[in-house]
């Protein structure tokens, strides 16, 4: 489908994504951030055709791994971006011990672009942004939201995990809490933000009431 603009400065490549036989679906999320430059979330597999309609915005400064999981298309974005720099939690180093790493990836946050750390789940480790302009929650792996259509295997695992036809954390990513009051302060600090849209990397984009959705997807841990 290629770059889509969901705000002026705010944009999704959708690409396709099979793990372990789940037709999960993957996105890259495109931040153009307060100083022109863009900011790439969680790079997925891009075209030609995609990194040249990035290219568009303004030149890619910042490539972010978000979390402990999503850095596979990290090291070909680092190679297709050759001025930016990559932004990913420290511990990723222990995964792959030959990318650069410049920083957390909250350091990307500027005065359109704020960030969250939700901790208390050492397997994940994720960051989570919201674009002030556009009212956005952009997450990854926290949250999922997919919706049919899908594959026979995907909708029935998905259901059995609790992450398909809802908005909200699967169980395997509820079994990743390890400190419950630390991811709990973490979702209560994204709660105390104003969002409205969410972008997820798996399923499709909330257009509306995120907030209430999250609250909802995590009332087993806030109530």
């Amino acid at each position: 489908m290629g770059l889509q603009l969901l705000d002026r400065d705010l944009g999704v490549v959708d690409h396709p994504l099979k793990v372990g036989g789940l037709a999960l679906g993957t996105r890259t999320t495109v931040i153009r951030r307060a100083d022109g430059s863009v900011a790439l979330i969680s790079p997925g597999p891009l075209s030609d055709e995609d990194a040249a309609a990035i290219a568009a915005l303004g030149p890619v400064r910042a490539l972010v791994a978000p979390n402990l999981i999503h850095h596979l298309y990290l090291a070909a974005a680092a190679a297709r971006f050759a001025g930016a720099r990559i932004f990913a939690p420290a511990a990723l180093a222990n995964k792959e011990p030959t990318l650069r790493i410049d920083g957390p990836p909250a350091a990307i946050a500027d005065a359109a672009l704020r960030s969250v750390d939700v901790g208390g789940m050492p397997k994940l480790q994720e960051t989570l942004f919201v674009h002030a302009p556009s009212r956005t929650l952009v997450a990854t792996d926290l949250v999922f939201n997919l919706r049919a259509p899908a594959p026979f295997f995907t909708r029935t695992f998905m259901r059995l995990n609790g992450g398909f036809d809802r908005f909200g954390p699967t169980r395997i990513c509820r079994s990743m809490c390890k400190d419950r009051a630390a991811v709990r302060a973490g979702v209560e600090q994204l709660l105390a933000e104003d969002f409205d849209r969410v972008v997820v990397a798996h399923g499709q984009v909330l257009p509306s009431d995120g907030r209430q959705a999250l609250r909802a997807g995590f009332d087993w841990l806030l109530s």
